[in-house]
């Protein structure tokens, strides 16, 4: 994603530091209150994207990908612009931007060519029960995200690992920051850990609302992306009078498609095999208008918009713009979308949704 898209510098010197996870043997023990908690839970400020996946879903996504592509994935996912350009240059990798020309999101010259054995990868994740990652400052200078982690992780061997490690500074909260970044660990916890780029939690406790009330039960699902901003979606796209109309969320959900269905075969840039596309998802999007009055003065605008988003965040799918966008009160809903888990990673990649939702 463009505004979570970062290199791998980033979120590189964390997930070395994670190792002692795996060197310290045995399952850590998680308080039951954490085992069956949500991601969301643990947000510090409310996103204009917040993006889950369950730990099978990560599992499937993450599939037959190596190391580098296992790293650019992960930095992906919970980086951003901001955080990116100054790995960049830190790094002293060919390729770092001058002052005044930055090193643009999504340009190669801006990543280390460092990366983490893919078996280590593949252990931090099998102990990975949940992701979740906010976005918010989209469209600024300034853009901020933070990342959960749920699991089987151990606060003590995290500790050690970022002691032994030397890239982490420990701050008088109990909190670590990267020497090199600027990026957040806060103070590790039995069962998450939490990534931020932001050096202090709200001094005011303030409920974060990383999608609508009334969809908690879809941020169950193993994905689950809500885009609380939709104007994000059709800035730069759409005239202005059709992006102003009143939309309160954009929400693509999925499950495990336990149908036996096949996903439908598309060509697609990204890596894959056929394991990896073993495992299928049934997926389903929804536009929720302010209310069902201004849903239905807005049906023709938003089946247009659809049709748009549907570009947008689905690439060349024919099959899927074509599906037929039903009422249901306020909300606008698509269903009978079938996607692999490497057409899933596709869409979560920088040219994908939500890679280009800022213009």
């Amino acid at each position: 994603m463009n505004v979570l898209h970062g290199r791998r510098g980033s979120l590189l010197a964390l997930l070395a530091s994670l190792s002692a996870l795996l060197l310290a043997g045995g399952c850590a023990l998680v308080p039951e209150e954490v085992s069956r908690s949500e991601p969301s839970a643990y947000l510090e400020y409310s996103p204009q994207i917040y993006a889950r996946l369950s730990g099978q879903a990560l599992r499937d996504i993450t599939k037959g990908m190596n190391d580098e592509e296992l790293s650019d994935f992960l930095t992906t996912l919970m980086s951003n612009p901001q955080v990116s350009q100054q790995a960049g240059q830190l790094s002293g990798q060919q390729g770092s931007s001058p002052q005044g020309q930055g090193a643009g999101v999504g340009s190669p010259s801006a990543s280390s060519n460092a990366t983490i054995d893919a078996s280590f990868i593949k252990g931090f994740l099998d102990k990975t029960n949940s992701f979740g990652a906010g976005v918010r400052g989209i469209g600024t200078d300034q853009p901020r995200a933070e990342a959960v982690f749920l699991g089987r992780f151990s606060p003590i061997s995290l500790r050690l690992a970022l002691t032994m490690e030397g890239n982490w500074r420990r701050l008088d909260d109990g909190g670590y920051k990267s020497v090199q970044y600027p990026l957040y660990l806060r103070s590790p916890q039995a069962g998450w850990i939490h990534l931020s780029t932001e050096a202090n939690p709200p001094q005011k406790a303030v409920l974060p609302l990383p999608f609508p009330e009334p969809m908690k039960a879809l941020a169950l699902s193993d994905i689950f992306i809500s885009i609380n901003d939709p104007k994000i979606l059709f800035s730069g796209t759409l005239p202005l009078e059709a992006s102003a109309i009143p939309l309160e969320t954009v929400l693509v959900s999925g499950i495990i498609d336990s149908s036996g269905s096949a996903a439908v075969p598309v060509s697609s840039s990204g890596p894959g095999s056929p394991a990896d596309a073993l495992r299928n998802y049934a997926i389903e999007l929804r536009v929720v208008a302010k209310d069902e009055a201004t849903a239905r003065a807005y049906r023709p605008v938003i089946r247009f918009l659809w049709a748009a988003t549907a570009v947008r965040i689905f690439g060349n799918r024919g099959d899927i713009a074509a599906l037929p966008l039903s009422l249901e009160g306020s909300v606008y809903v698509v269903r009978g979308i079938r996607l692999s888990g490497s057409e899933i990673r596709d869409i979560l990649k920088p040219k994908g949704m939500p890679g280009g939702l800022t213009p």
